[in-house]
């Protein structure tokens, strides 16, 4: 789920760590052409993002879809 800022990601977080779900904080990272800041949070039986956009990464060009394996828990994104 895509939020707008930063500040909804930090927020996200807290809520959800304050409910006992696991999270899984990601800054500044680059997924799908994108920079980001993102958490993972994983439930009894699916894995959810929340993220925003912070820019564009360098070189970013064209359309990607990142895809969450919930079976080995990490997140697949085209390069």
């Amino acid at each position: 789920m895509e939020v707008e800022s930063p500040d909804e990601v930090v927020a996200a977080t807290r809520r959800l760590s304050a409910e006992g779900l696991p999270t899984e904080v990601e800054e500044g990272v680059t997924c799908c052409h994108a920079l980001q800041d993102k958490v993972w949070v994983s439930g009894a039986d699916a894995r959810w993002e929340i993220y925003t956009v912070l820019a564009d990464a360098p070189g970013a060009t064209g359309a990607c879809a990142c895809v969450a394996d919930t079976a080995a828990g990490t997140e697949v994104c085209c390069s």
